[in-house]
């Protein structure tokens, strides 16, 4: 009888012990809210790809909910839709954290509406014990100035919902006042290579409060390693500040 018990005490924390590590090293699930500044050059890939490098390495997996012109408030409207994916999503799936990207100019043109909607979203990912991200969008490169009010609507929104915010936009205004670093795609408004890079750096280090690290290979081909350290040290200053 003593033999048995041994056994079974040994299988338990054997067993009990795996389970411990197996949850500690499961990948960071992620479900991206938003439109094409969040899919332009497959950032959430770009993501993954930075978390598979990163010095205290647990994988990051992403799923995306987005589409050309997406808003918060459309998304919530969608709940009304049947079936809403956003909503089914939530619901049936373990998420680690939620991105909530809005319209690039809701913090200026709609700002009410982005304030009720993420109210909502975050409310609603937190009663599904899903963490809430908000992705700061940047200013439109002819209007660079807009950026003082795009963040204070984040910042403002972080605290007030008690949620993290990627501070992207004000990562993306130092690296464009303080290089000759090329964020902008030809329409001024949508990321090139080197700008998403930079949103997925900055949305990695708000996720592990770590600096990225990067892989010749990941890089776009204009983008030399130095260049991409000086990013990494751009988003880790204005992450930590």
């Amino acid at each position: 009888i003593l033999y048995y018990l041994a056994l079974t005490v040994i299988s338990y924390f054997v067993l009990g012990n795996d389970q411990c590590v197996s949850a500690s090293n499961r990948a960071i699930r992620v479900l991206f809210v938003g439109n094409s500044l969040t899919t332009y050059n497959d950032m959430p890939s770009l993501l993954e790809r930075i978390a598979s490098t990163a010095t205290e390495k647990r994988g990051i997996e992403t799923y995306i909910i987005a589409s050309g012109g997406n808003s918060l408030e459309k998304v919530v409207k969608s709940r009304f839709s049947t079936p809403s994916k956003y909503f089914k999503m939530i619901t049936s799936t373990k998420w680690d954290y939620v991105v909530l990207q809005d319209h690039s100019k809701a913090p200026i043109s709609s700002r009410n509406q982005l304030i009720r909607s993420a109210e909502f979203l975050a409310k609603f990912n937190q009663e599904n014990n899903a963490n809430t991200i908000f992705f700061m969008t940047w200013a439109p490169k002819s209007k660079p100035h807009q950026i003082s009010e795009i963040s204070m609507v984040y910042n403002n929104l972080s605290k007030r919902l008690n949620s993290k915010v990627a501070p992207v936009g004000l990562a993306w205004d130092y690296v464009m006042k303080n290089s000759a670093i090329e964020l902008y795609d030809f329409d001024g408004i949508h990321p090139n290579q080197t700008g998403s890079l930079l949103t997925a750096c900055t949305i990695f280090s708000t996720i592990s409060d770590q600096k990225c690290e990067f892989k010749s290979d990941d890089l776009p081909k204009n983008l030399p390693l130095n260049r991409a350290e000086y990013l990494r040290d751009a988003v880790w200053k204005v992450y930590s500040s």
